[in-house]
């Protein structure tokens, strides 16, 4: 039976009336790995200095080192485009999964307080709390 046989088309979804056998696989033996990575924009184009450079770093951490990586640049340069471009793509290098935050320091609305963000990573609950003004 289709959606449309129905008169209606919700798309992808699935009426529970409609559901004739629901079988739940065995639970993994591993938590999910987080791959939490917004798409990247579809217009990016250019950079491949700069992805060159991110690529690079990634030899360091096939031998097990640490790797801390900052971009820097003034506002709406694409510091974002570049980094979620370079990290979807460099994402077998990450095993453990990936995490993101919007820290929101450009936009509307203040930035996200630390306090909050660490909350939400260590699975707490956040405490309402002040971000520090500019």
């Amino acid at each position: 039976m289709h959606a449309n046989d129905l008169g209606e088309n919700h798309g992808n979804a699935v009426q529970a009336a409609y559901v004739a056998h629901l079988s739940v696989g065995a639970v993994p033996d591993r938590p999910a790995v987080p791959r939490q990575l917004p798409f990247a924009s579809p217009g990016f184009v250019g950079r491949t200095g700069h992805l060159a450079v991110l690529d690079r770093l990634t030899t360091a951490l096939d031998t097990g080192a640490t790797v801390l990586a900052a971009v820097v640049g003034t506002a709406g340069v694409g510091k974002t485009s570049l980094v979620l471009r370079w990290a979807r793509e460099a994402q077998r290098h990450f095993p453990d999964g990936t995490l993101y935050v919007n820290l929101r320091g450009y936009g509307p609305g203040g930035p996200v307080a630390p306090g909050d963000v660490l909350a939400e990573a260590t699975g707490g609950v956040p405490k309402r709390s002040t971000a520090p003004t500019r």
